[in-house]
């Protein structure tokens, strides 16, 4: 199994390849947002059994059927079926709880989302299945959904029974989901167990729902409203909302008034104030090659945002009474830091020892700061005084997001008891107190004036909350001995890297193919794909016909394309790539249909360069083509650039934002070259429960959207449209087919060339998923534009 590690990204992930060979893909990030949870004695083991899991699992084709299978060498054809995504996620949910200390199974958070969302609406088995899930928690629900349904199977039925399960799978064909399996196997419905599953999470909430002492809601937004931050004065109220924007409101009598929006798209994890009008945060600023969290300010009046630091790595940044900025630095191979930074510069305060990380800082009115410190699997509190840490607890639970009250107390959520609650230390008296008792978790508190506001964990995500006469229930504190470290220093040599080795073809796929009827015709391509562990280094050796193309017998072609940064298979492409083909391949000469079979080569160039909120987009191609139908060499060309802000669906739809292009062609035609350039612009935006669609393109002979005859070189089209999609869920079995919706698409659309035009399309899309976790869009076009047109096409958006 291939390991690769970025650490140049502040945004927690790791991800599992089947294909071409197992790999696991890391980011060596210490993980901040608390979503693994604390407990693990090692980060970075949890996640590796979480991903290897996956390794395993995708790579488990063991059926009940007997003898080896026939092989042919298709890509991917040894490995599993792909299961529902609450078993994918769910069962390596399982898998890094029941073999590290940590882990989302039965950790405090899991408990309350899960406890607090039963007491709504149950999802159904085939809900959770899909990757297009949206309800509350969204793609959350696999994981922590998944995992405590699979701790329930294999405490009721044992772990043979899941690799029963999928062995029975693995041998059910392609029409066989994995409830049929489930049944084969075990011979229980799969969705009886989990209603009864569900039942009794529910029958626990409910209890608890009795005994919870709830205070006063403030938002009504649920999923990520959170950051609750107090203005200095006690009189405005901020936080993160969603969808992601941050919010500020008048905060008088422990109530909200004139909510009103900062800035749209950010969300960070927490808020401070700076000053009576100025907030400040951090959050992960995307540029090329790098996703590196900085410090931001943001004027609460004008919305205008601030970039006060470049690389900082910054995290639980906090202000100091002079008005500097204190925050965590946390980036491998370096320690874990406290630092400061006032106008410009940055010094280092406090560096942790190796192997333990601060996730979570506060600083009080005089400038005393507070840290949560993670060591091994213990999150405690602790006073950074004079350069040396003296801890304040140290015991097996969790104690996070420290708030000062006054000097000499500190208020801060733990994991005391089965979902987090609000506590509160004295200091000089290491007297502690529970504040909240919740059904689904207390989290962020803030101290408003006699009262709490903190951020409470509901049946559909995250609000605000008040309480104006916080609970006084007195709580131990107790003194546990750190565990034992397991960690031994080891040294591995290092060696450069070879692609070679592993550059090997991994298999073939089918790449195209068709029958045609307006002009008769067959047609089909297949490529040999080779891919190193990289995936930085890639190529495809192509063989195809289509019997309507010229230049060779029966329109036979080959060509041989290799392609560096690109990605290839599930891989994530650099900022910037290239590639090259040599040999024959089909030619679409601009504004002509494909007439040819072109003998050349052909060299590209691409780059995808974030630009923080907005991606600039730039494509170029060049090459020598020798045309059958001229029989001389010429040069074929085209340049595309775009910057785009735009954001897409499970579906591949835009949804909003804008997004301006330009394009220029210089094409090989048998007449000669074939000239064009053109801008095109698009805007969408939500309107009426659905999609507005604004768009432009115009130009020198500009490529054409729909079929329409153009009087001259230079025209224009615009185009309004409207999308509107509503809901089918038809589904096969547990969700192993399902069609989730149908979506209209009506547009008006104007032209203008010599004169001016008009014509409409109506667009029918049928918005399905292909065993659990494809996405595919199948629709039909209806138009008119100087005659009726009629279009079939297929979006798979993976």
């Amino acid at each position: 199994i291939t390991l690769t590690i970025d650490a140049q990204t502040d945004t927690y992930n790791a991800t599992a390849f089947a294909l071409p060979r197992p790999k696991v893909a890391l980011r060596a990030l210490f993980p901040n947002d608390v979503s693994l949870g604390y407990r693990a004695e090692d980060d970075l083991t949890l996640l590796l059994i979480h991903e290897l899991t996956h390794n395993i699992q995708l790579s488990y084709d063991v059926s009940e059927s007997t003898g080896d299978p026939f092989r042919v060498g298709l890509v991917g054809e040894g490995l599993a079926a792909v299961p529902p995504l609450w078993l994918i996620e769910g069962l390596a949910v399982w898998t890094e709880s029941e073999f590290t200390a940590g882990g989302r199974l039965g950790d405090a958070l899991t408990t309350g989302l899960v406890r607090s969302a039963s007491l709504e609406e149950t999802p159904s088995l085939s809900d959770v299945s899909l990757s297009t899930y949206s309800a509350w928690p969204g793609g959350a629900a696999r994981y922590l959904y998944g995992g405590e349904f699979i701790g329930y199977l294999v405490e009721k039925y044992g772990f043979d029974a899941i690799l029963g399960t999928l062995r029975a799978y693995n041998s059910g064909g392609f029409f066989s989901p994995f409830e049929a399996a489930w049944e084969r196997s075990v011979g229980t419905t799969l969705a009886d167990e989990w209603d009864a599953w569900w039942a009794s999470v529910e029958a626990v909430a409910e209890e608890r729902a009795d005994d919870a002492h709830a205070g006063r809601t403030l938002t009504d937004t649920n999923w990520y409203t959170q950051a609750p931050a107090l203005s200095p004065d006690g009189t405005h109220l901020a936080w993160t909302s969603w969808p992601p924007k941050i919010m500020v409101a008048d905060f008088v009598n422990g109530d909200v008034a004139n909510e009103r929006e900062v800035i749209r798209d950010r969300h960070p994890s927490t808020l401070a104030w700076l000053d009576e009008r100025t907030l400040l945060y951090a959050r992960p600023v995307r540029r090329p090659g790098s996703e590196f969290s900085e410090l931001f300010t943001s004027d609460i009046s004008t919305g205008e945002e601030t970039q006060l630091t470049q690389g900082a790595r910054a995290q639980f940044p906090a202000p100091t009474p002079e008005g500097c900025i204190l925050y965590v630095y946390d980036a491998a191979p370096e320690p874990s830091q406290v630092r400061r930074w006032c106008e410009g510069q940055t010094q280092a305060l406090w560096r942790a020892p190796n192997g333990e990380h601060v996730v979570g800082l506060s600083t009080s009115d005089a400038g005393r700061i507070a840290l949560s410190v993670w060591r091994e699997g213990f999150v405690d509190l602790a006073v950074l005084e004079g350069g040396e840490l003296r801890y304040l607890t140290q015991d097996a639970a969790q104690d996070l997001d420290p708030t000062w009250r006054g000097e000499t107390a500190l208020v801060f959520r733990s994991d005391r008891g089965e979902v987090f609650e609000v506590y509160e230390l004295e200091l000089s008296t290491q007297t502690l107190t529970r504040r909240t008792r919740t059904l689904g978790g207390a989290f962020e508190p803030e101290i408003a004036q006699d009262g709490l506001l903190y951020t409470e964990l509901g049946a559909k995500g995250y609000n605000l909350a008040y309480l104006d006469k916080p609970l006084e229930v007195s709580a131990r504190l107790t003194r546990d001995p750190l565990p034992e470290s397991q960690k031994a220093a080891q040294a591995f040599p290092v060696q450069d890297y070879s692609p070679l080795p592993s550059l090997l073809p991994y298999g073939w796929l089918p790449t195209g193919g068709g029958v045609f009827f307006s002009s008769f015709g067959l047609a089909a391509s297949a490529s040999v794909l080779g891919q190193d562990n990289s995936g930085v280094h890639n190529y495809a050796l192509t063989l195809g016909f289509d019997t309507r193309l010229s230049g060779t017998p029966l329109g036979i072609y080959t060509n041989l394309r290799y392609a560096y940064g690109e990605g290839g298979l599930l891989e994530t492409r650099r900022p910037v790539s290239f590639g090259v083909r040599a040999g024959l391949w089909p030619h679409s000469p601009h504004l002509e249909p494909t007439e040819e079979v072109a003998l050349g080569v052909l060299g590209d160039v691409s780059a995808r360069l974030p630009l923080d909120q907005w991606t600039l987009y730039a494509d170029a191609r060049a090459g020598l083509l020798r045309l059958p139908s001229c029989g001389d060499f010429a040069f074929d060309g085209r340049v595309d650039t775009a910057l785009s802000r735009q954001r897409t669906d499970d579906w591949g739809y835009r949804t909003r934002g804008p997004r301006v292009g330009a394009s220029g062609v210089w094409s090989a035609t048998k007449e000669g070259p074939s000239l064009g350039a053109w801008v095109d612009a698009s805007y969408y935006t939500s309107f009426l429960n659905g999609t507005l669609e604004l768009s432009g393109r115009g130009g020198y002979r500009p490529a054409k959207v729909i079929p329409v005859d153009v009087d001259s070189d230079l025209s224009t089209l615009f185009t309004v449209g409207y999308r509107r999609s509503l809901p089918l869920e038809l589904r096969y079995g547990d969700g192993f087919y399902a069609a989730e919706r149908v979506s209209l698409e009506p547009r008006v659309r104007t032209w203008l060339d010599s004169g001016l035009h008009l014509g409409a399309d109506l667009t029918v899309s049928l918005d399905a998923v292909i065993n659990y976790g494809a996405p595919t869009s199948i629709g039909a076009t209806l138009g008119y534009a100087d005659g009726f047109w009629f279009r079939l096409g297929a979006r798979l958006p993976l």
